[in-house]
């Protein structure tokens, strides 16, 4: 093997590696939780909404919406989370947005929380909800948030 070949093969770990830290130190950490929850209002543009959860709407390591029970609610979310109290129906989040006159609904999804905001034509907060996994997360889970990267 030639020194330039193998100076290649070696650097390609390192390479892998180096793209590995960039990204973990890069990508965005949400706040889905309960602090971050209480300081949304109603009136808020989504966003505010992003601010203060620091991250576009989406799924960052959680489940379907539909998999959280209702820690709280307002209007049409409440359909999005399951009442374990109850056994009330849920609808997926296409389908409520699909019945909504107008405005839409909006969720970020973590490990143990979702947060839902329904958001009005002008893209302003009008029902906010916040759902919990009914499960207590794993040992490899909680490592994985202690070291930020959930």
């Amino acid at each position: 093997m030639t020194k330039r070949r193998r100076l290649l093969v070696l650097s390609l770990p390192l390479l892998v590696l180096g793209g590995a830290l960039i990204w973990l130190a890069t990508r965005p950490k949400p706040h889905i939780d309960n602090d971050h929850f209480r300081q949304i209002e109603h009136g808020m543009t989504l966003a505010e909404v992003e601010a203060i959860i620091g991250a576009s709407p989406g799924n960052y390591g959680g489940a379907d919406p539909n998999a959280y029970g209702i820690q709280a609610c307002q209007g049409w979310i409440c359909s999005l989370f399951q009442d374990w109290r109850y056994g009330q129906p849920i609808m997926s989040l296409e389908k409520i947005n699909a019945q909504l006159e107008e405005g839409r609904i909006v969720v970020w999804t973590g490990r143990q929380y979702a947060i839902a905001v329904q958001l009005d034509a002008q893209d302003r907060v009008v029902g906010t909800g916040m759902g919990i996994r009914g499960t207590e997360p794993t040992w490899w889970q909680r490592l994985l948030e202690k070291l930020g990267i959930e």
